[in-house]
């Protein structure tokens, strides 16, 4: 029985020992991960900021010589993201245009680019036939204005009609300080993360 006891006592002592290294072990790691949970969590004024803006602004538009035309947009700048509802009237040698589009697309995360695809249609006024638009836009952010340029495929047999090419660039021109400032902020604090 003293044979025994003498072996058991020794298994003890190593039980009770890696027990207390466990027990301190599961401490230590449990004050980091709180530590670093407080850190990931706290408010930071420059990197943690919700950016949220929805509003209805005018704009210009152009494709080069053969279209001009202005409207209302709706936009919304949640965060990294922009999108945007926009009618407006173009004139053409031809005639006029009534033109409605969305936009759809975010602030780059690592360059502060802003993308954005827009999709629309044009609904000649006094012709049948429709023309559609679609194709990816970059925008810039200068002075006062925001502008977005990009060249887009143009579809429809009117569009063909009035001279307009498969792909043209269009330009759009967005005139509003509270949105180019809200820009400004997400582009440079998404570009820091």
């Amino acid at each position: 029985m003293k044979n025994i006891l003498e072996k058991i006592k020794p298994l003890n002592n190593i039980f009770v020992l890696v027990i207390i290294f466990l027990v301190v072990y599961l401490f230590l790691i449990s004050g980091s991960i709180s530590n670093h949970a407080m850190i990931v969590n706290e408010p930071d004024n420059n990197f943690n900021q919700r950016f949220l803006i929805q509003k209805d602004v005018s704009y210009s538009f152009n494709i080069a010589d053969k279209l001009e035309g202005a409207g209302q947009v709706r936009l919304v700048v949640d965060n990294d993201k922009l999108t945007g509802i926009a009618s407006g009237v173009g004139s053409t040698y031809r005639g006029k245009i009534d033109l409605h589009s969305k936009l759809d697309g975010n602030v780059d995360r690592l360059s502060g680019e802003i993308k954005l695809v827009i999709n629309g249609i044009g609904d000649p006024v006094g012709v049948p036939g429709k023309v559609s638009f679609q194709g990816p836009i970059i925008g810039s952010l200068v002075d006062n204005k925001l502008r977005l340029v990009g060249d887009v495929d143009i579809n429809g047999w009117v569009a063909a009609c009035a001279g307009f090419g498969s792909k043209e660039e269009l330009v759009i021109e967005i005139n509003d300080k509270s949105i180019v400032k809200m820009l400004k902020k997400a582009t440079h604090n998404l570009a820091m993360r």
